[in-house]
């Protein structure tokens, strides 16, 4: 799918944690259909017409999923320095019943840069599924301090009925990446959610590990 790519890319650490549109649901990583990309000088756009139910699922109705992407500047951020912003887009209708349509229909908005070891991006991403809005807002950055050792943090905020006020929740995510050898990474991090109600904060410190061969 063309939903998330760029961002997952600006963010790089997917082995840490997936994007929020990934973590939330808002697209399916992968899909059965077609698509078309094309690239204009600085901007690249796709186009897709899938099944709408994911990989993971067998096709349940006759509609079709269209999802819309366009990227202005480098779309692959976690391996060249430079700067982008752009959007994402999907829209896919369906039956409620037997007599009631349904639609879902997401957009995203992001932009992110990469220079002097800096490498930082930001999403607001929005989706309506038969009237229930969800939102999110996604902030992320890794700094590195050297060919050893970097930092990286990330914030997101998730609103899951954005008519209903204090419902969301705030995930925090900090540590660092230390490159112990080649094709070894190690990410000890500290994990935080902290909802807007009264309920209860979660705090956790998680060690990821990525091999490379």
């Amino acid at each position: 799918m063309n939903m998330f790519k760029t961002m997952e890319n600006t963010w790089g650490h997917r082995f840490i944690q997936k994007t929020s549109m990934d973590i939330y649901e808002f697209s399916h990583t992968a899909d059965l259909g077609m698509g078309i990309s094309r690239t204009f000088g600085p901007i690249s756009t796709s186009a897709l017409i899938t099944n709408g139910s994911g990989f993971k699922k067998a096709e349940s109705d006759s509609h079709k999923k269209i999802s819309l992407h366009a990227v202005y500047g480098e779309s692959n951020l976690n391996k060249k320095d430079g700067f982008n912003s752009g959007f994402s887009f999907s829209y896919e209708p369906g039956d409620k019943d037997s007599v009631t349509a349904a639609k879902t229909a997401v957009m995203g908005l992001f932009g992110g840069f990469s220079r002097n070891g800096l490498r930082a991006g930001l999403e607001f991403d929005t989706k309506d599924s038969d009237g229930l809005k969800t939102q999110i807002i996604s902030a992320y950055a890794t700094y590195k301090l050297s060919d050893k050792l970097s930092f990286l943090t990330r914030l997101d905020q998730h609103d899951p009925d954005t008519v209903i006020e204090r419902k969301g929740e705030q995930g925090v995510i900090a540590g660092v990446l230390y490159n112990a050898n080649k094709g070894l990474t190690i990410a000890p991090t500290l994990r935080m959610t902290k909802p807007e109600n009264a309920g209860e904060d979660k705090n956790s410190i998680v060690i990821n590990f990525q091999f490379k061969f």
